[in-house]
């Protein structure tokens, strides 16, 4: 299989990004976020300040990676590292004579297959909480502020609406809320992602994917992983990392690092996980985005 390596830039204007319209014959007239491949063994921020001056004639000078995706384009792997920048040189303009295109959800623009994976790395957090039922008992002051994404593990819509609704109104919650499938199925309000467990993957149809929502999955072993790759999960959730589950032995960081690399999305590390301990950097080291988890989250 073929692969090549790029880098993007995120570069908004006001409520809109800068993206450009194709000219090349394949998915010509489609827009797509600036940048371009990496050549003589540059490293991807050398490669995204070069092709950007290339491109819209400004000059980088303070920008960040937020993530890097996979895409498997026929036989073609496109392994994408995605920056956002924050500060640049210059007006933009096109040198290549391309057309430059404002892109936002309220136009239907032609987009390529890779593009709201891309944004939707905007939207994912370093660490994830997973809460269950016992978190909202009565017996608990459980403060969502504390989180930008929640996953209601194993919540039914029922019991948000009684037990969990009122408290993050009360709290003024503005983050992600992540619930499972299949309790999307029957879900009255707003939800931001929803979560399959590794006995539902199956059940995912990517065809019918909204492009808004994030889309995780529990993976256990190389198999889940790749059949999540074919799916094109936004996110997913490797475990047991130090502490086995089930009929799961724990991967410790070594395996952990292994089955992420063959990952096309970004990676969680989950089991016996804490961000008092080093295993944030821990992951990040091993291949991973980061971490998740109940107890110690």
């Amino acid at each position: 299989m073929k692969n090549i390596t790029i880098s993007v830039a995120l570069i908004q204007n006001r409520s809109s990004y800068i993206c450009l319209r194709r000219n090349n014959k394949v998915y010509k007239d489609y827009i797509e976020f600036p940048g371009g491949k990496l050549i003589n063994e540059e490293t991807p921020s050398i490669c995204l300040v070069r092709e950007i001056k290339e491109e819209l004639n400004i000059t980088l000078k303070k920008y960040k990676l937020v993530g890097t995706l996979k895409h498997l384009y026929n036989d073609l792997l496109v392994v994408i590292n995605v920056f956002k920048v924050f500060k640049y040189e210059g007006d933009i303009y096109s040198n290549e004579g391309r057309d430059i295109v404002n892109y936002d959800m309220k136009h239907n623009h032609k987009i390529l297959p890779t593009h709201n994976r891309i944004l939707k790395l905007l939207k994912l957090p370093r660490v994830l909480k997973i809460a269950t039922v016992n978190d909202f008992n009565e017996k608990k002051n459980f403060n969502a502020t504390y989180y930008t994404s929640l996953r209601l593990r194993d919540i039914s819509y029922d019991f948000y609406k009684n037990n969990i609704k009122n408290m993050l109104i009360a709290q003024k919650y503005s983050g992600n809320i992540i619930i499972d499938y299949p309790y999307n199925l029957d879900w009255e309000e707003h939800y931001d992602g929803v979560h399959f467990t590794s006995s539902y993957l199956n059940q995912f149809d990517e065809n019918k994917k909204e492009s808004f929502i994030l889309y995780s999955a529990s993976c256990h072993t190389l198999t889940d992983i790749e059949l999540c790759n074919t799916k094109f999960f936004d996110f997913i959730l490797l475990s047991p990392v130090l502490r086995s589950h089930n009929k799961y032995p724990s991967l410790n960081w070594s395996g952990y690092s292994k089955l992420s690399k063959h990952a096309y999305m970004p990676t969680y590390a989950l089991g016996g996980l804490s961000y008092i301990n080093d295993d944030f950097e821990q992951c990040i080291k091993n291949n991973g985005f980061g971490i998740a988890g109940i107890s110690k989250i």
